[in-house]
């Protein structure tokens, strides 16, 4: 693992134009709401691109046709940024919610056009923000679509 300073919007940019078809195919909007003057985040940058294009997939999988999905960053604190992952989509129960937190918990459901996955990805993103001295928040309710954060350590500057 090697933590550094990472522009977030553009690697969330990257991220967004590397998993672009799969959301057009949906005709689903993926927003990068980021903004560029954002203090940049230590974190690894192979795991960070690797949890987006995991969290942007799902909200991709749970989202119907001409849905959105919106990711923006903010500061909590002088220490952290927050960002999330929103999408206009199904939605869970807090049952749901509970299941997916547990930490070894493994489940896939079909998505809004029965697309199918492993469940892994999200085991893999909890291991990579725990690493990475973070955690899974999901915020959602049926019908509501979800909110998926996380923090990220701010980098400091000097001075």
């Amino acid at each position: 693992m090697i933590k550094e300073p990472l522009n977030l919007n553009k690697i969330v940019n990257d991220t967004i134009l590397s998993i672009l078809p799969l959301a057009e195919a949906k005709g689903i909007t993926i927003e990068n709401d980021v903004p560029k003057q954002m203090p940049e985040a230590l974190f690894d940058k192979f795991m960070l691109v690797t949890i987006l294009r995991n969290l942007i997939s799902n909200s991709i999988k749970f989202t119907g046709k001409n849905g959105n999905i919106v990711i923006n960053v903010s500061m909590n604190s002088t220490s952290h940024l927050v960002l999330k992952v929103c999408d206009s989509g199904t939605g869970m129960t807090s049952e749901d919610i509970e299941q997916l937190m547990v930490d070894d918990f493994v489940s896939s459901k079909p998505g809004t056009n029965n697309e199918r996955g492993t469940g892994l990805g999200l085991l893999l993103v909890k291991g990579f923000l725990k690493q990475n001295g973070s955690a899974l928040k999901i915020e959602s309710a049926p019908g509501k679509g979800t909110c998926v954060i996380f923090e990220l350590e701010k980098r400091r500057t000097k001075g």
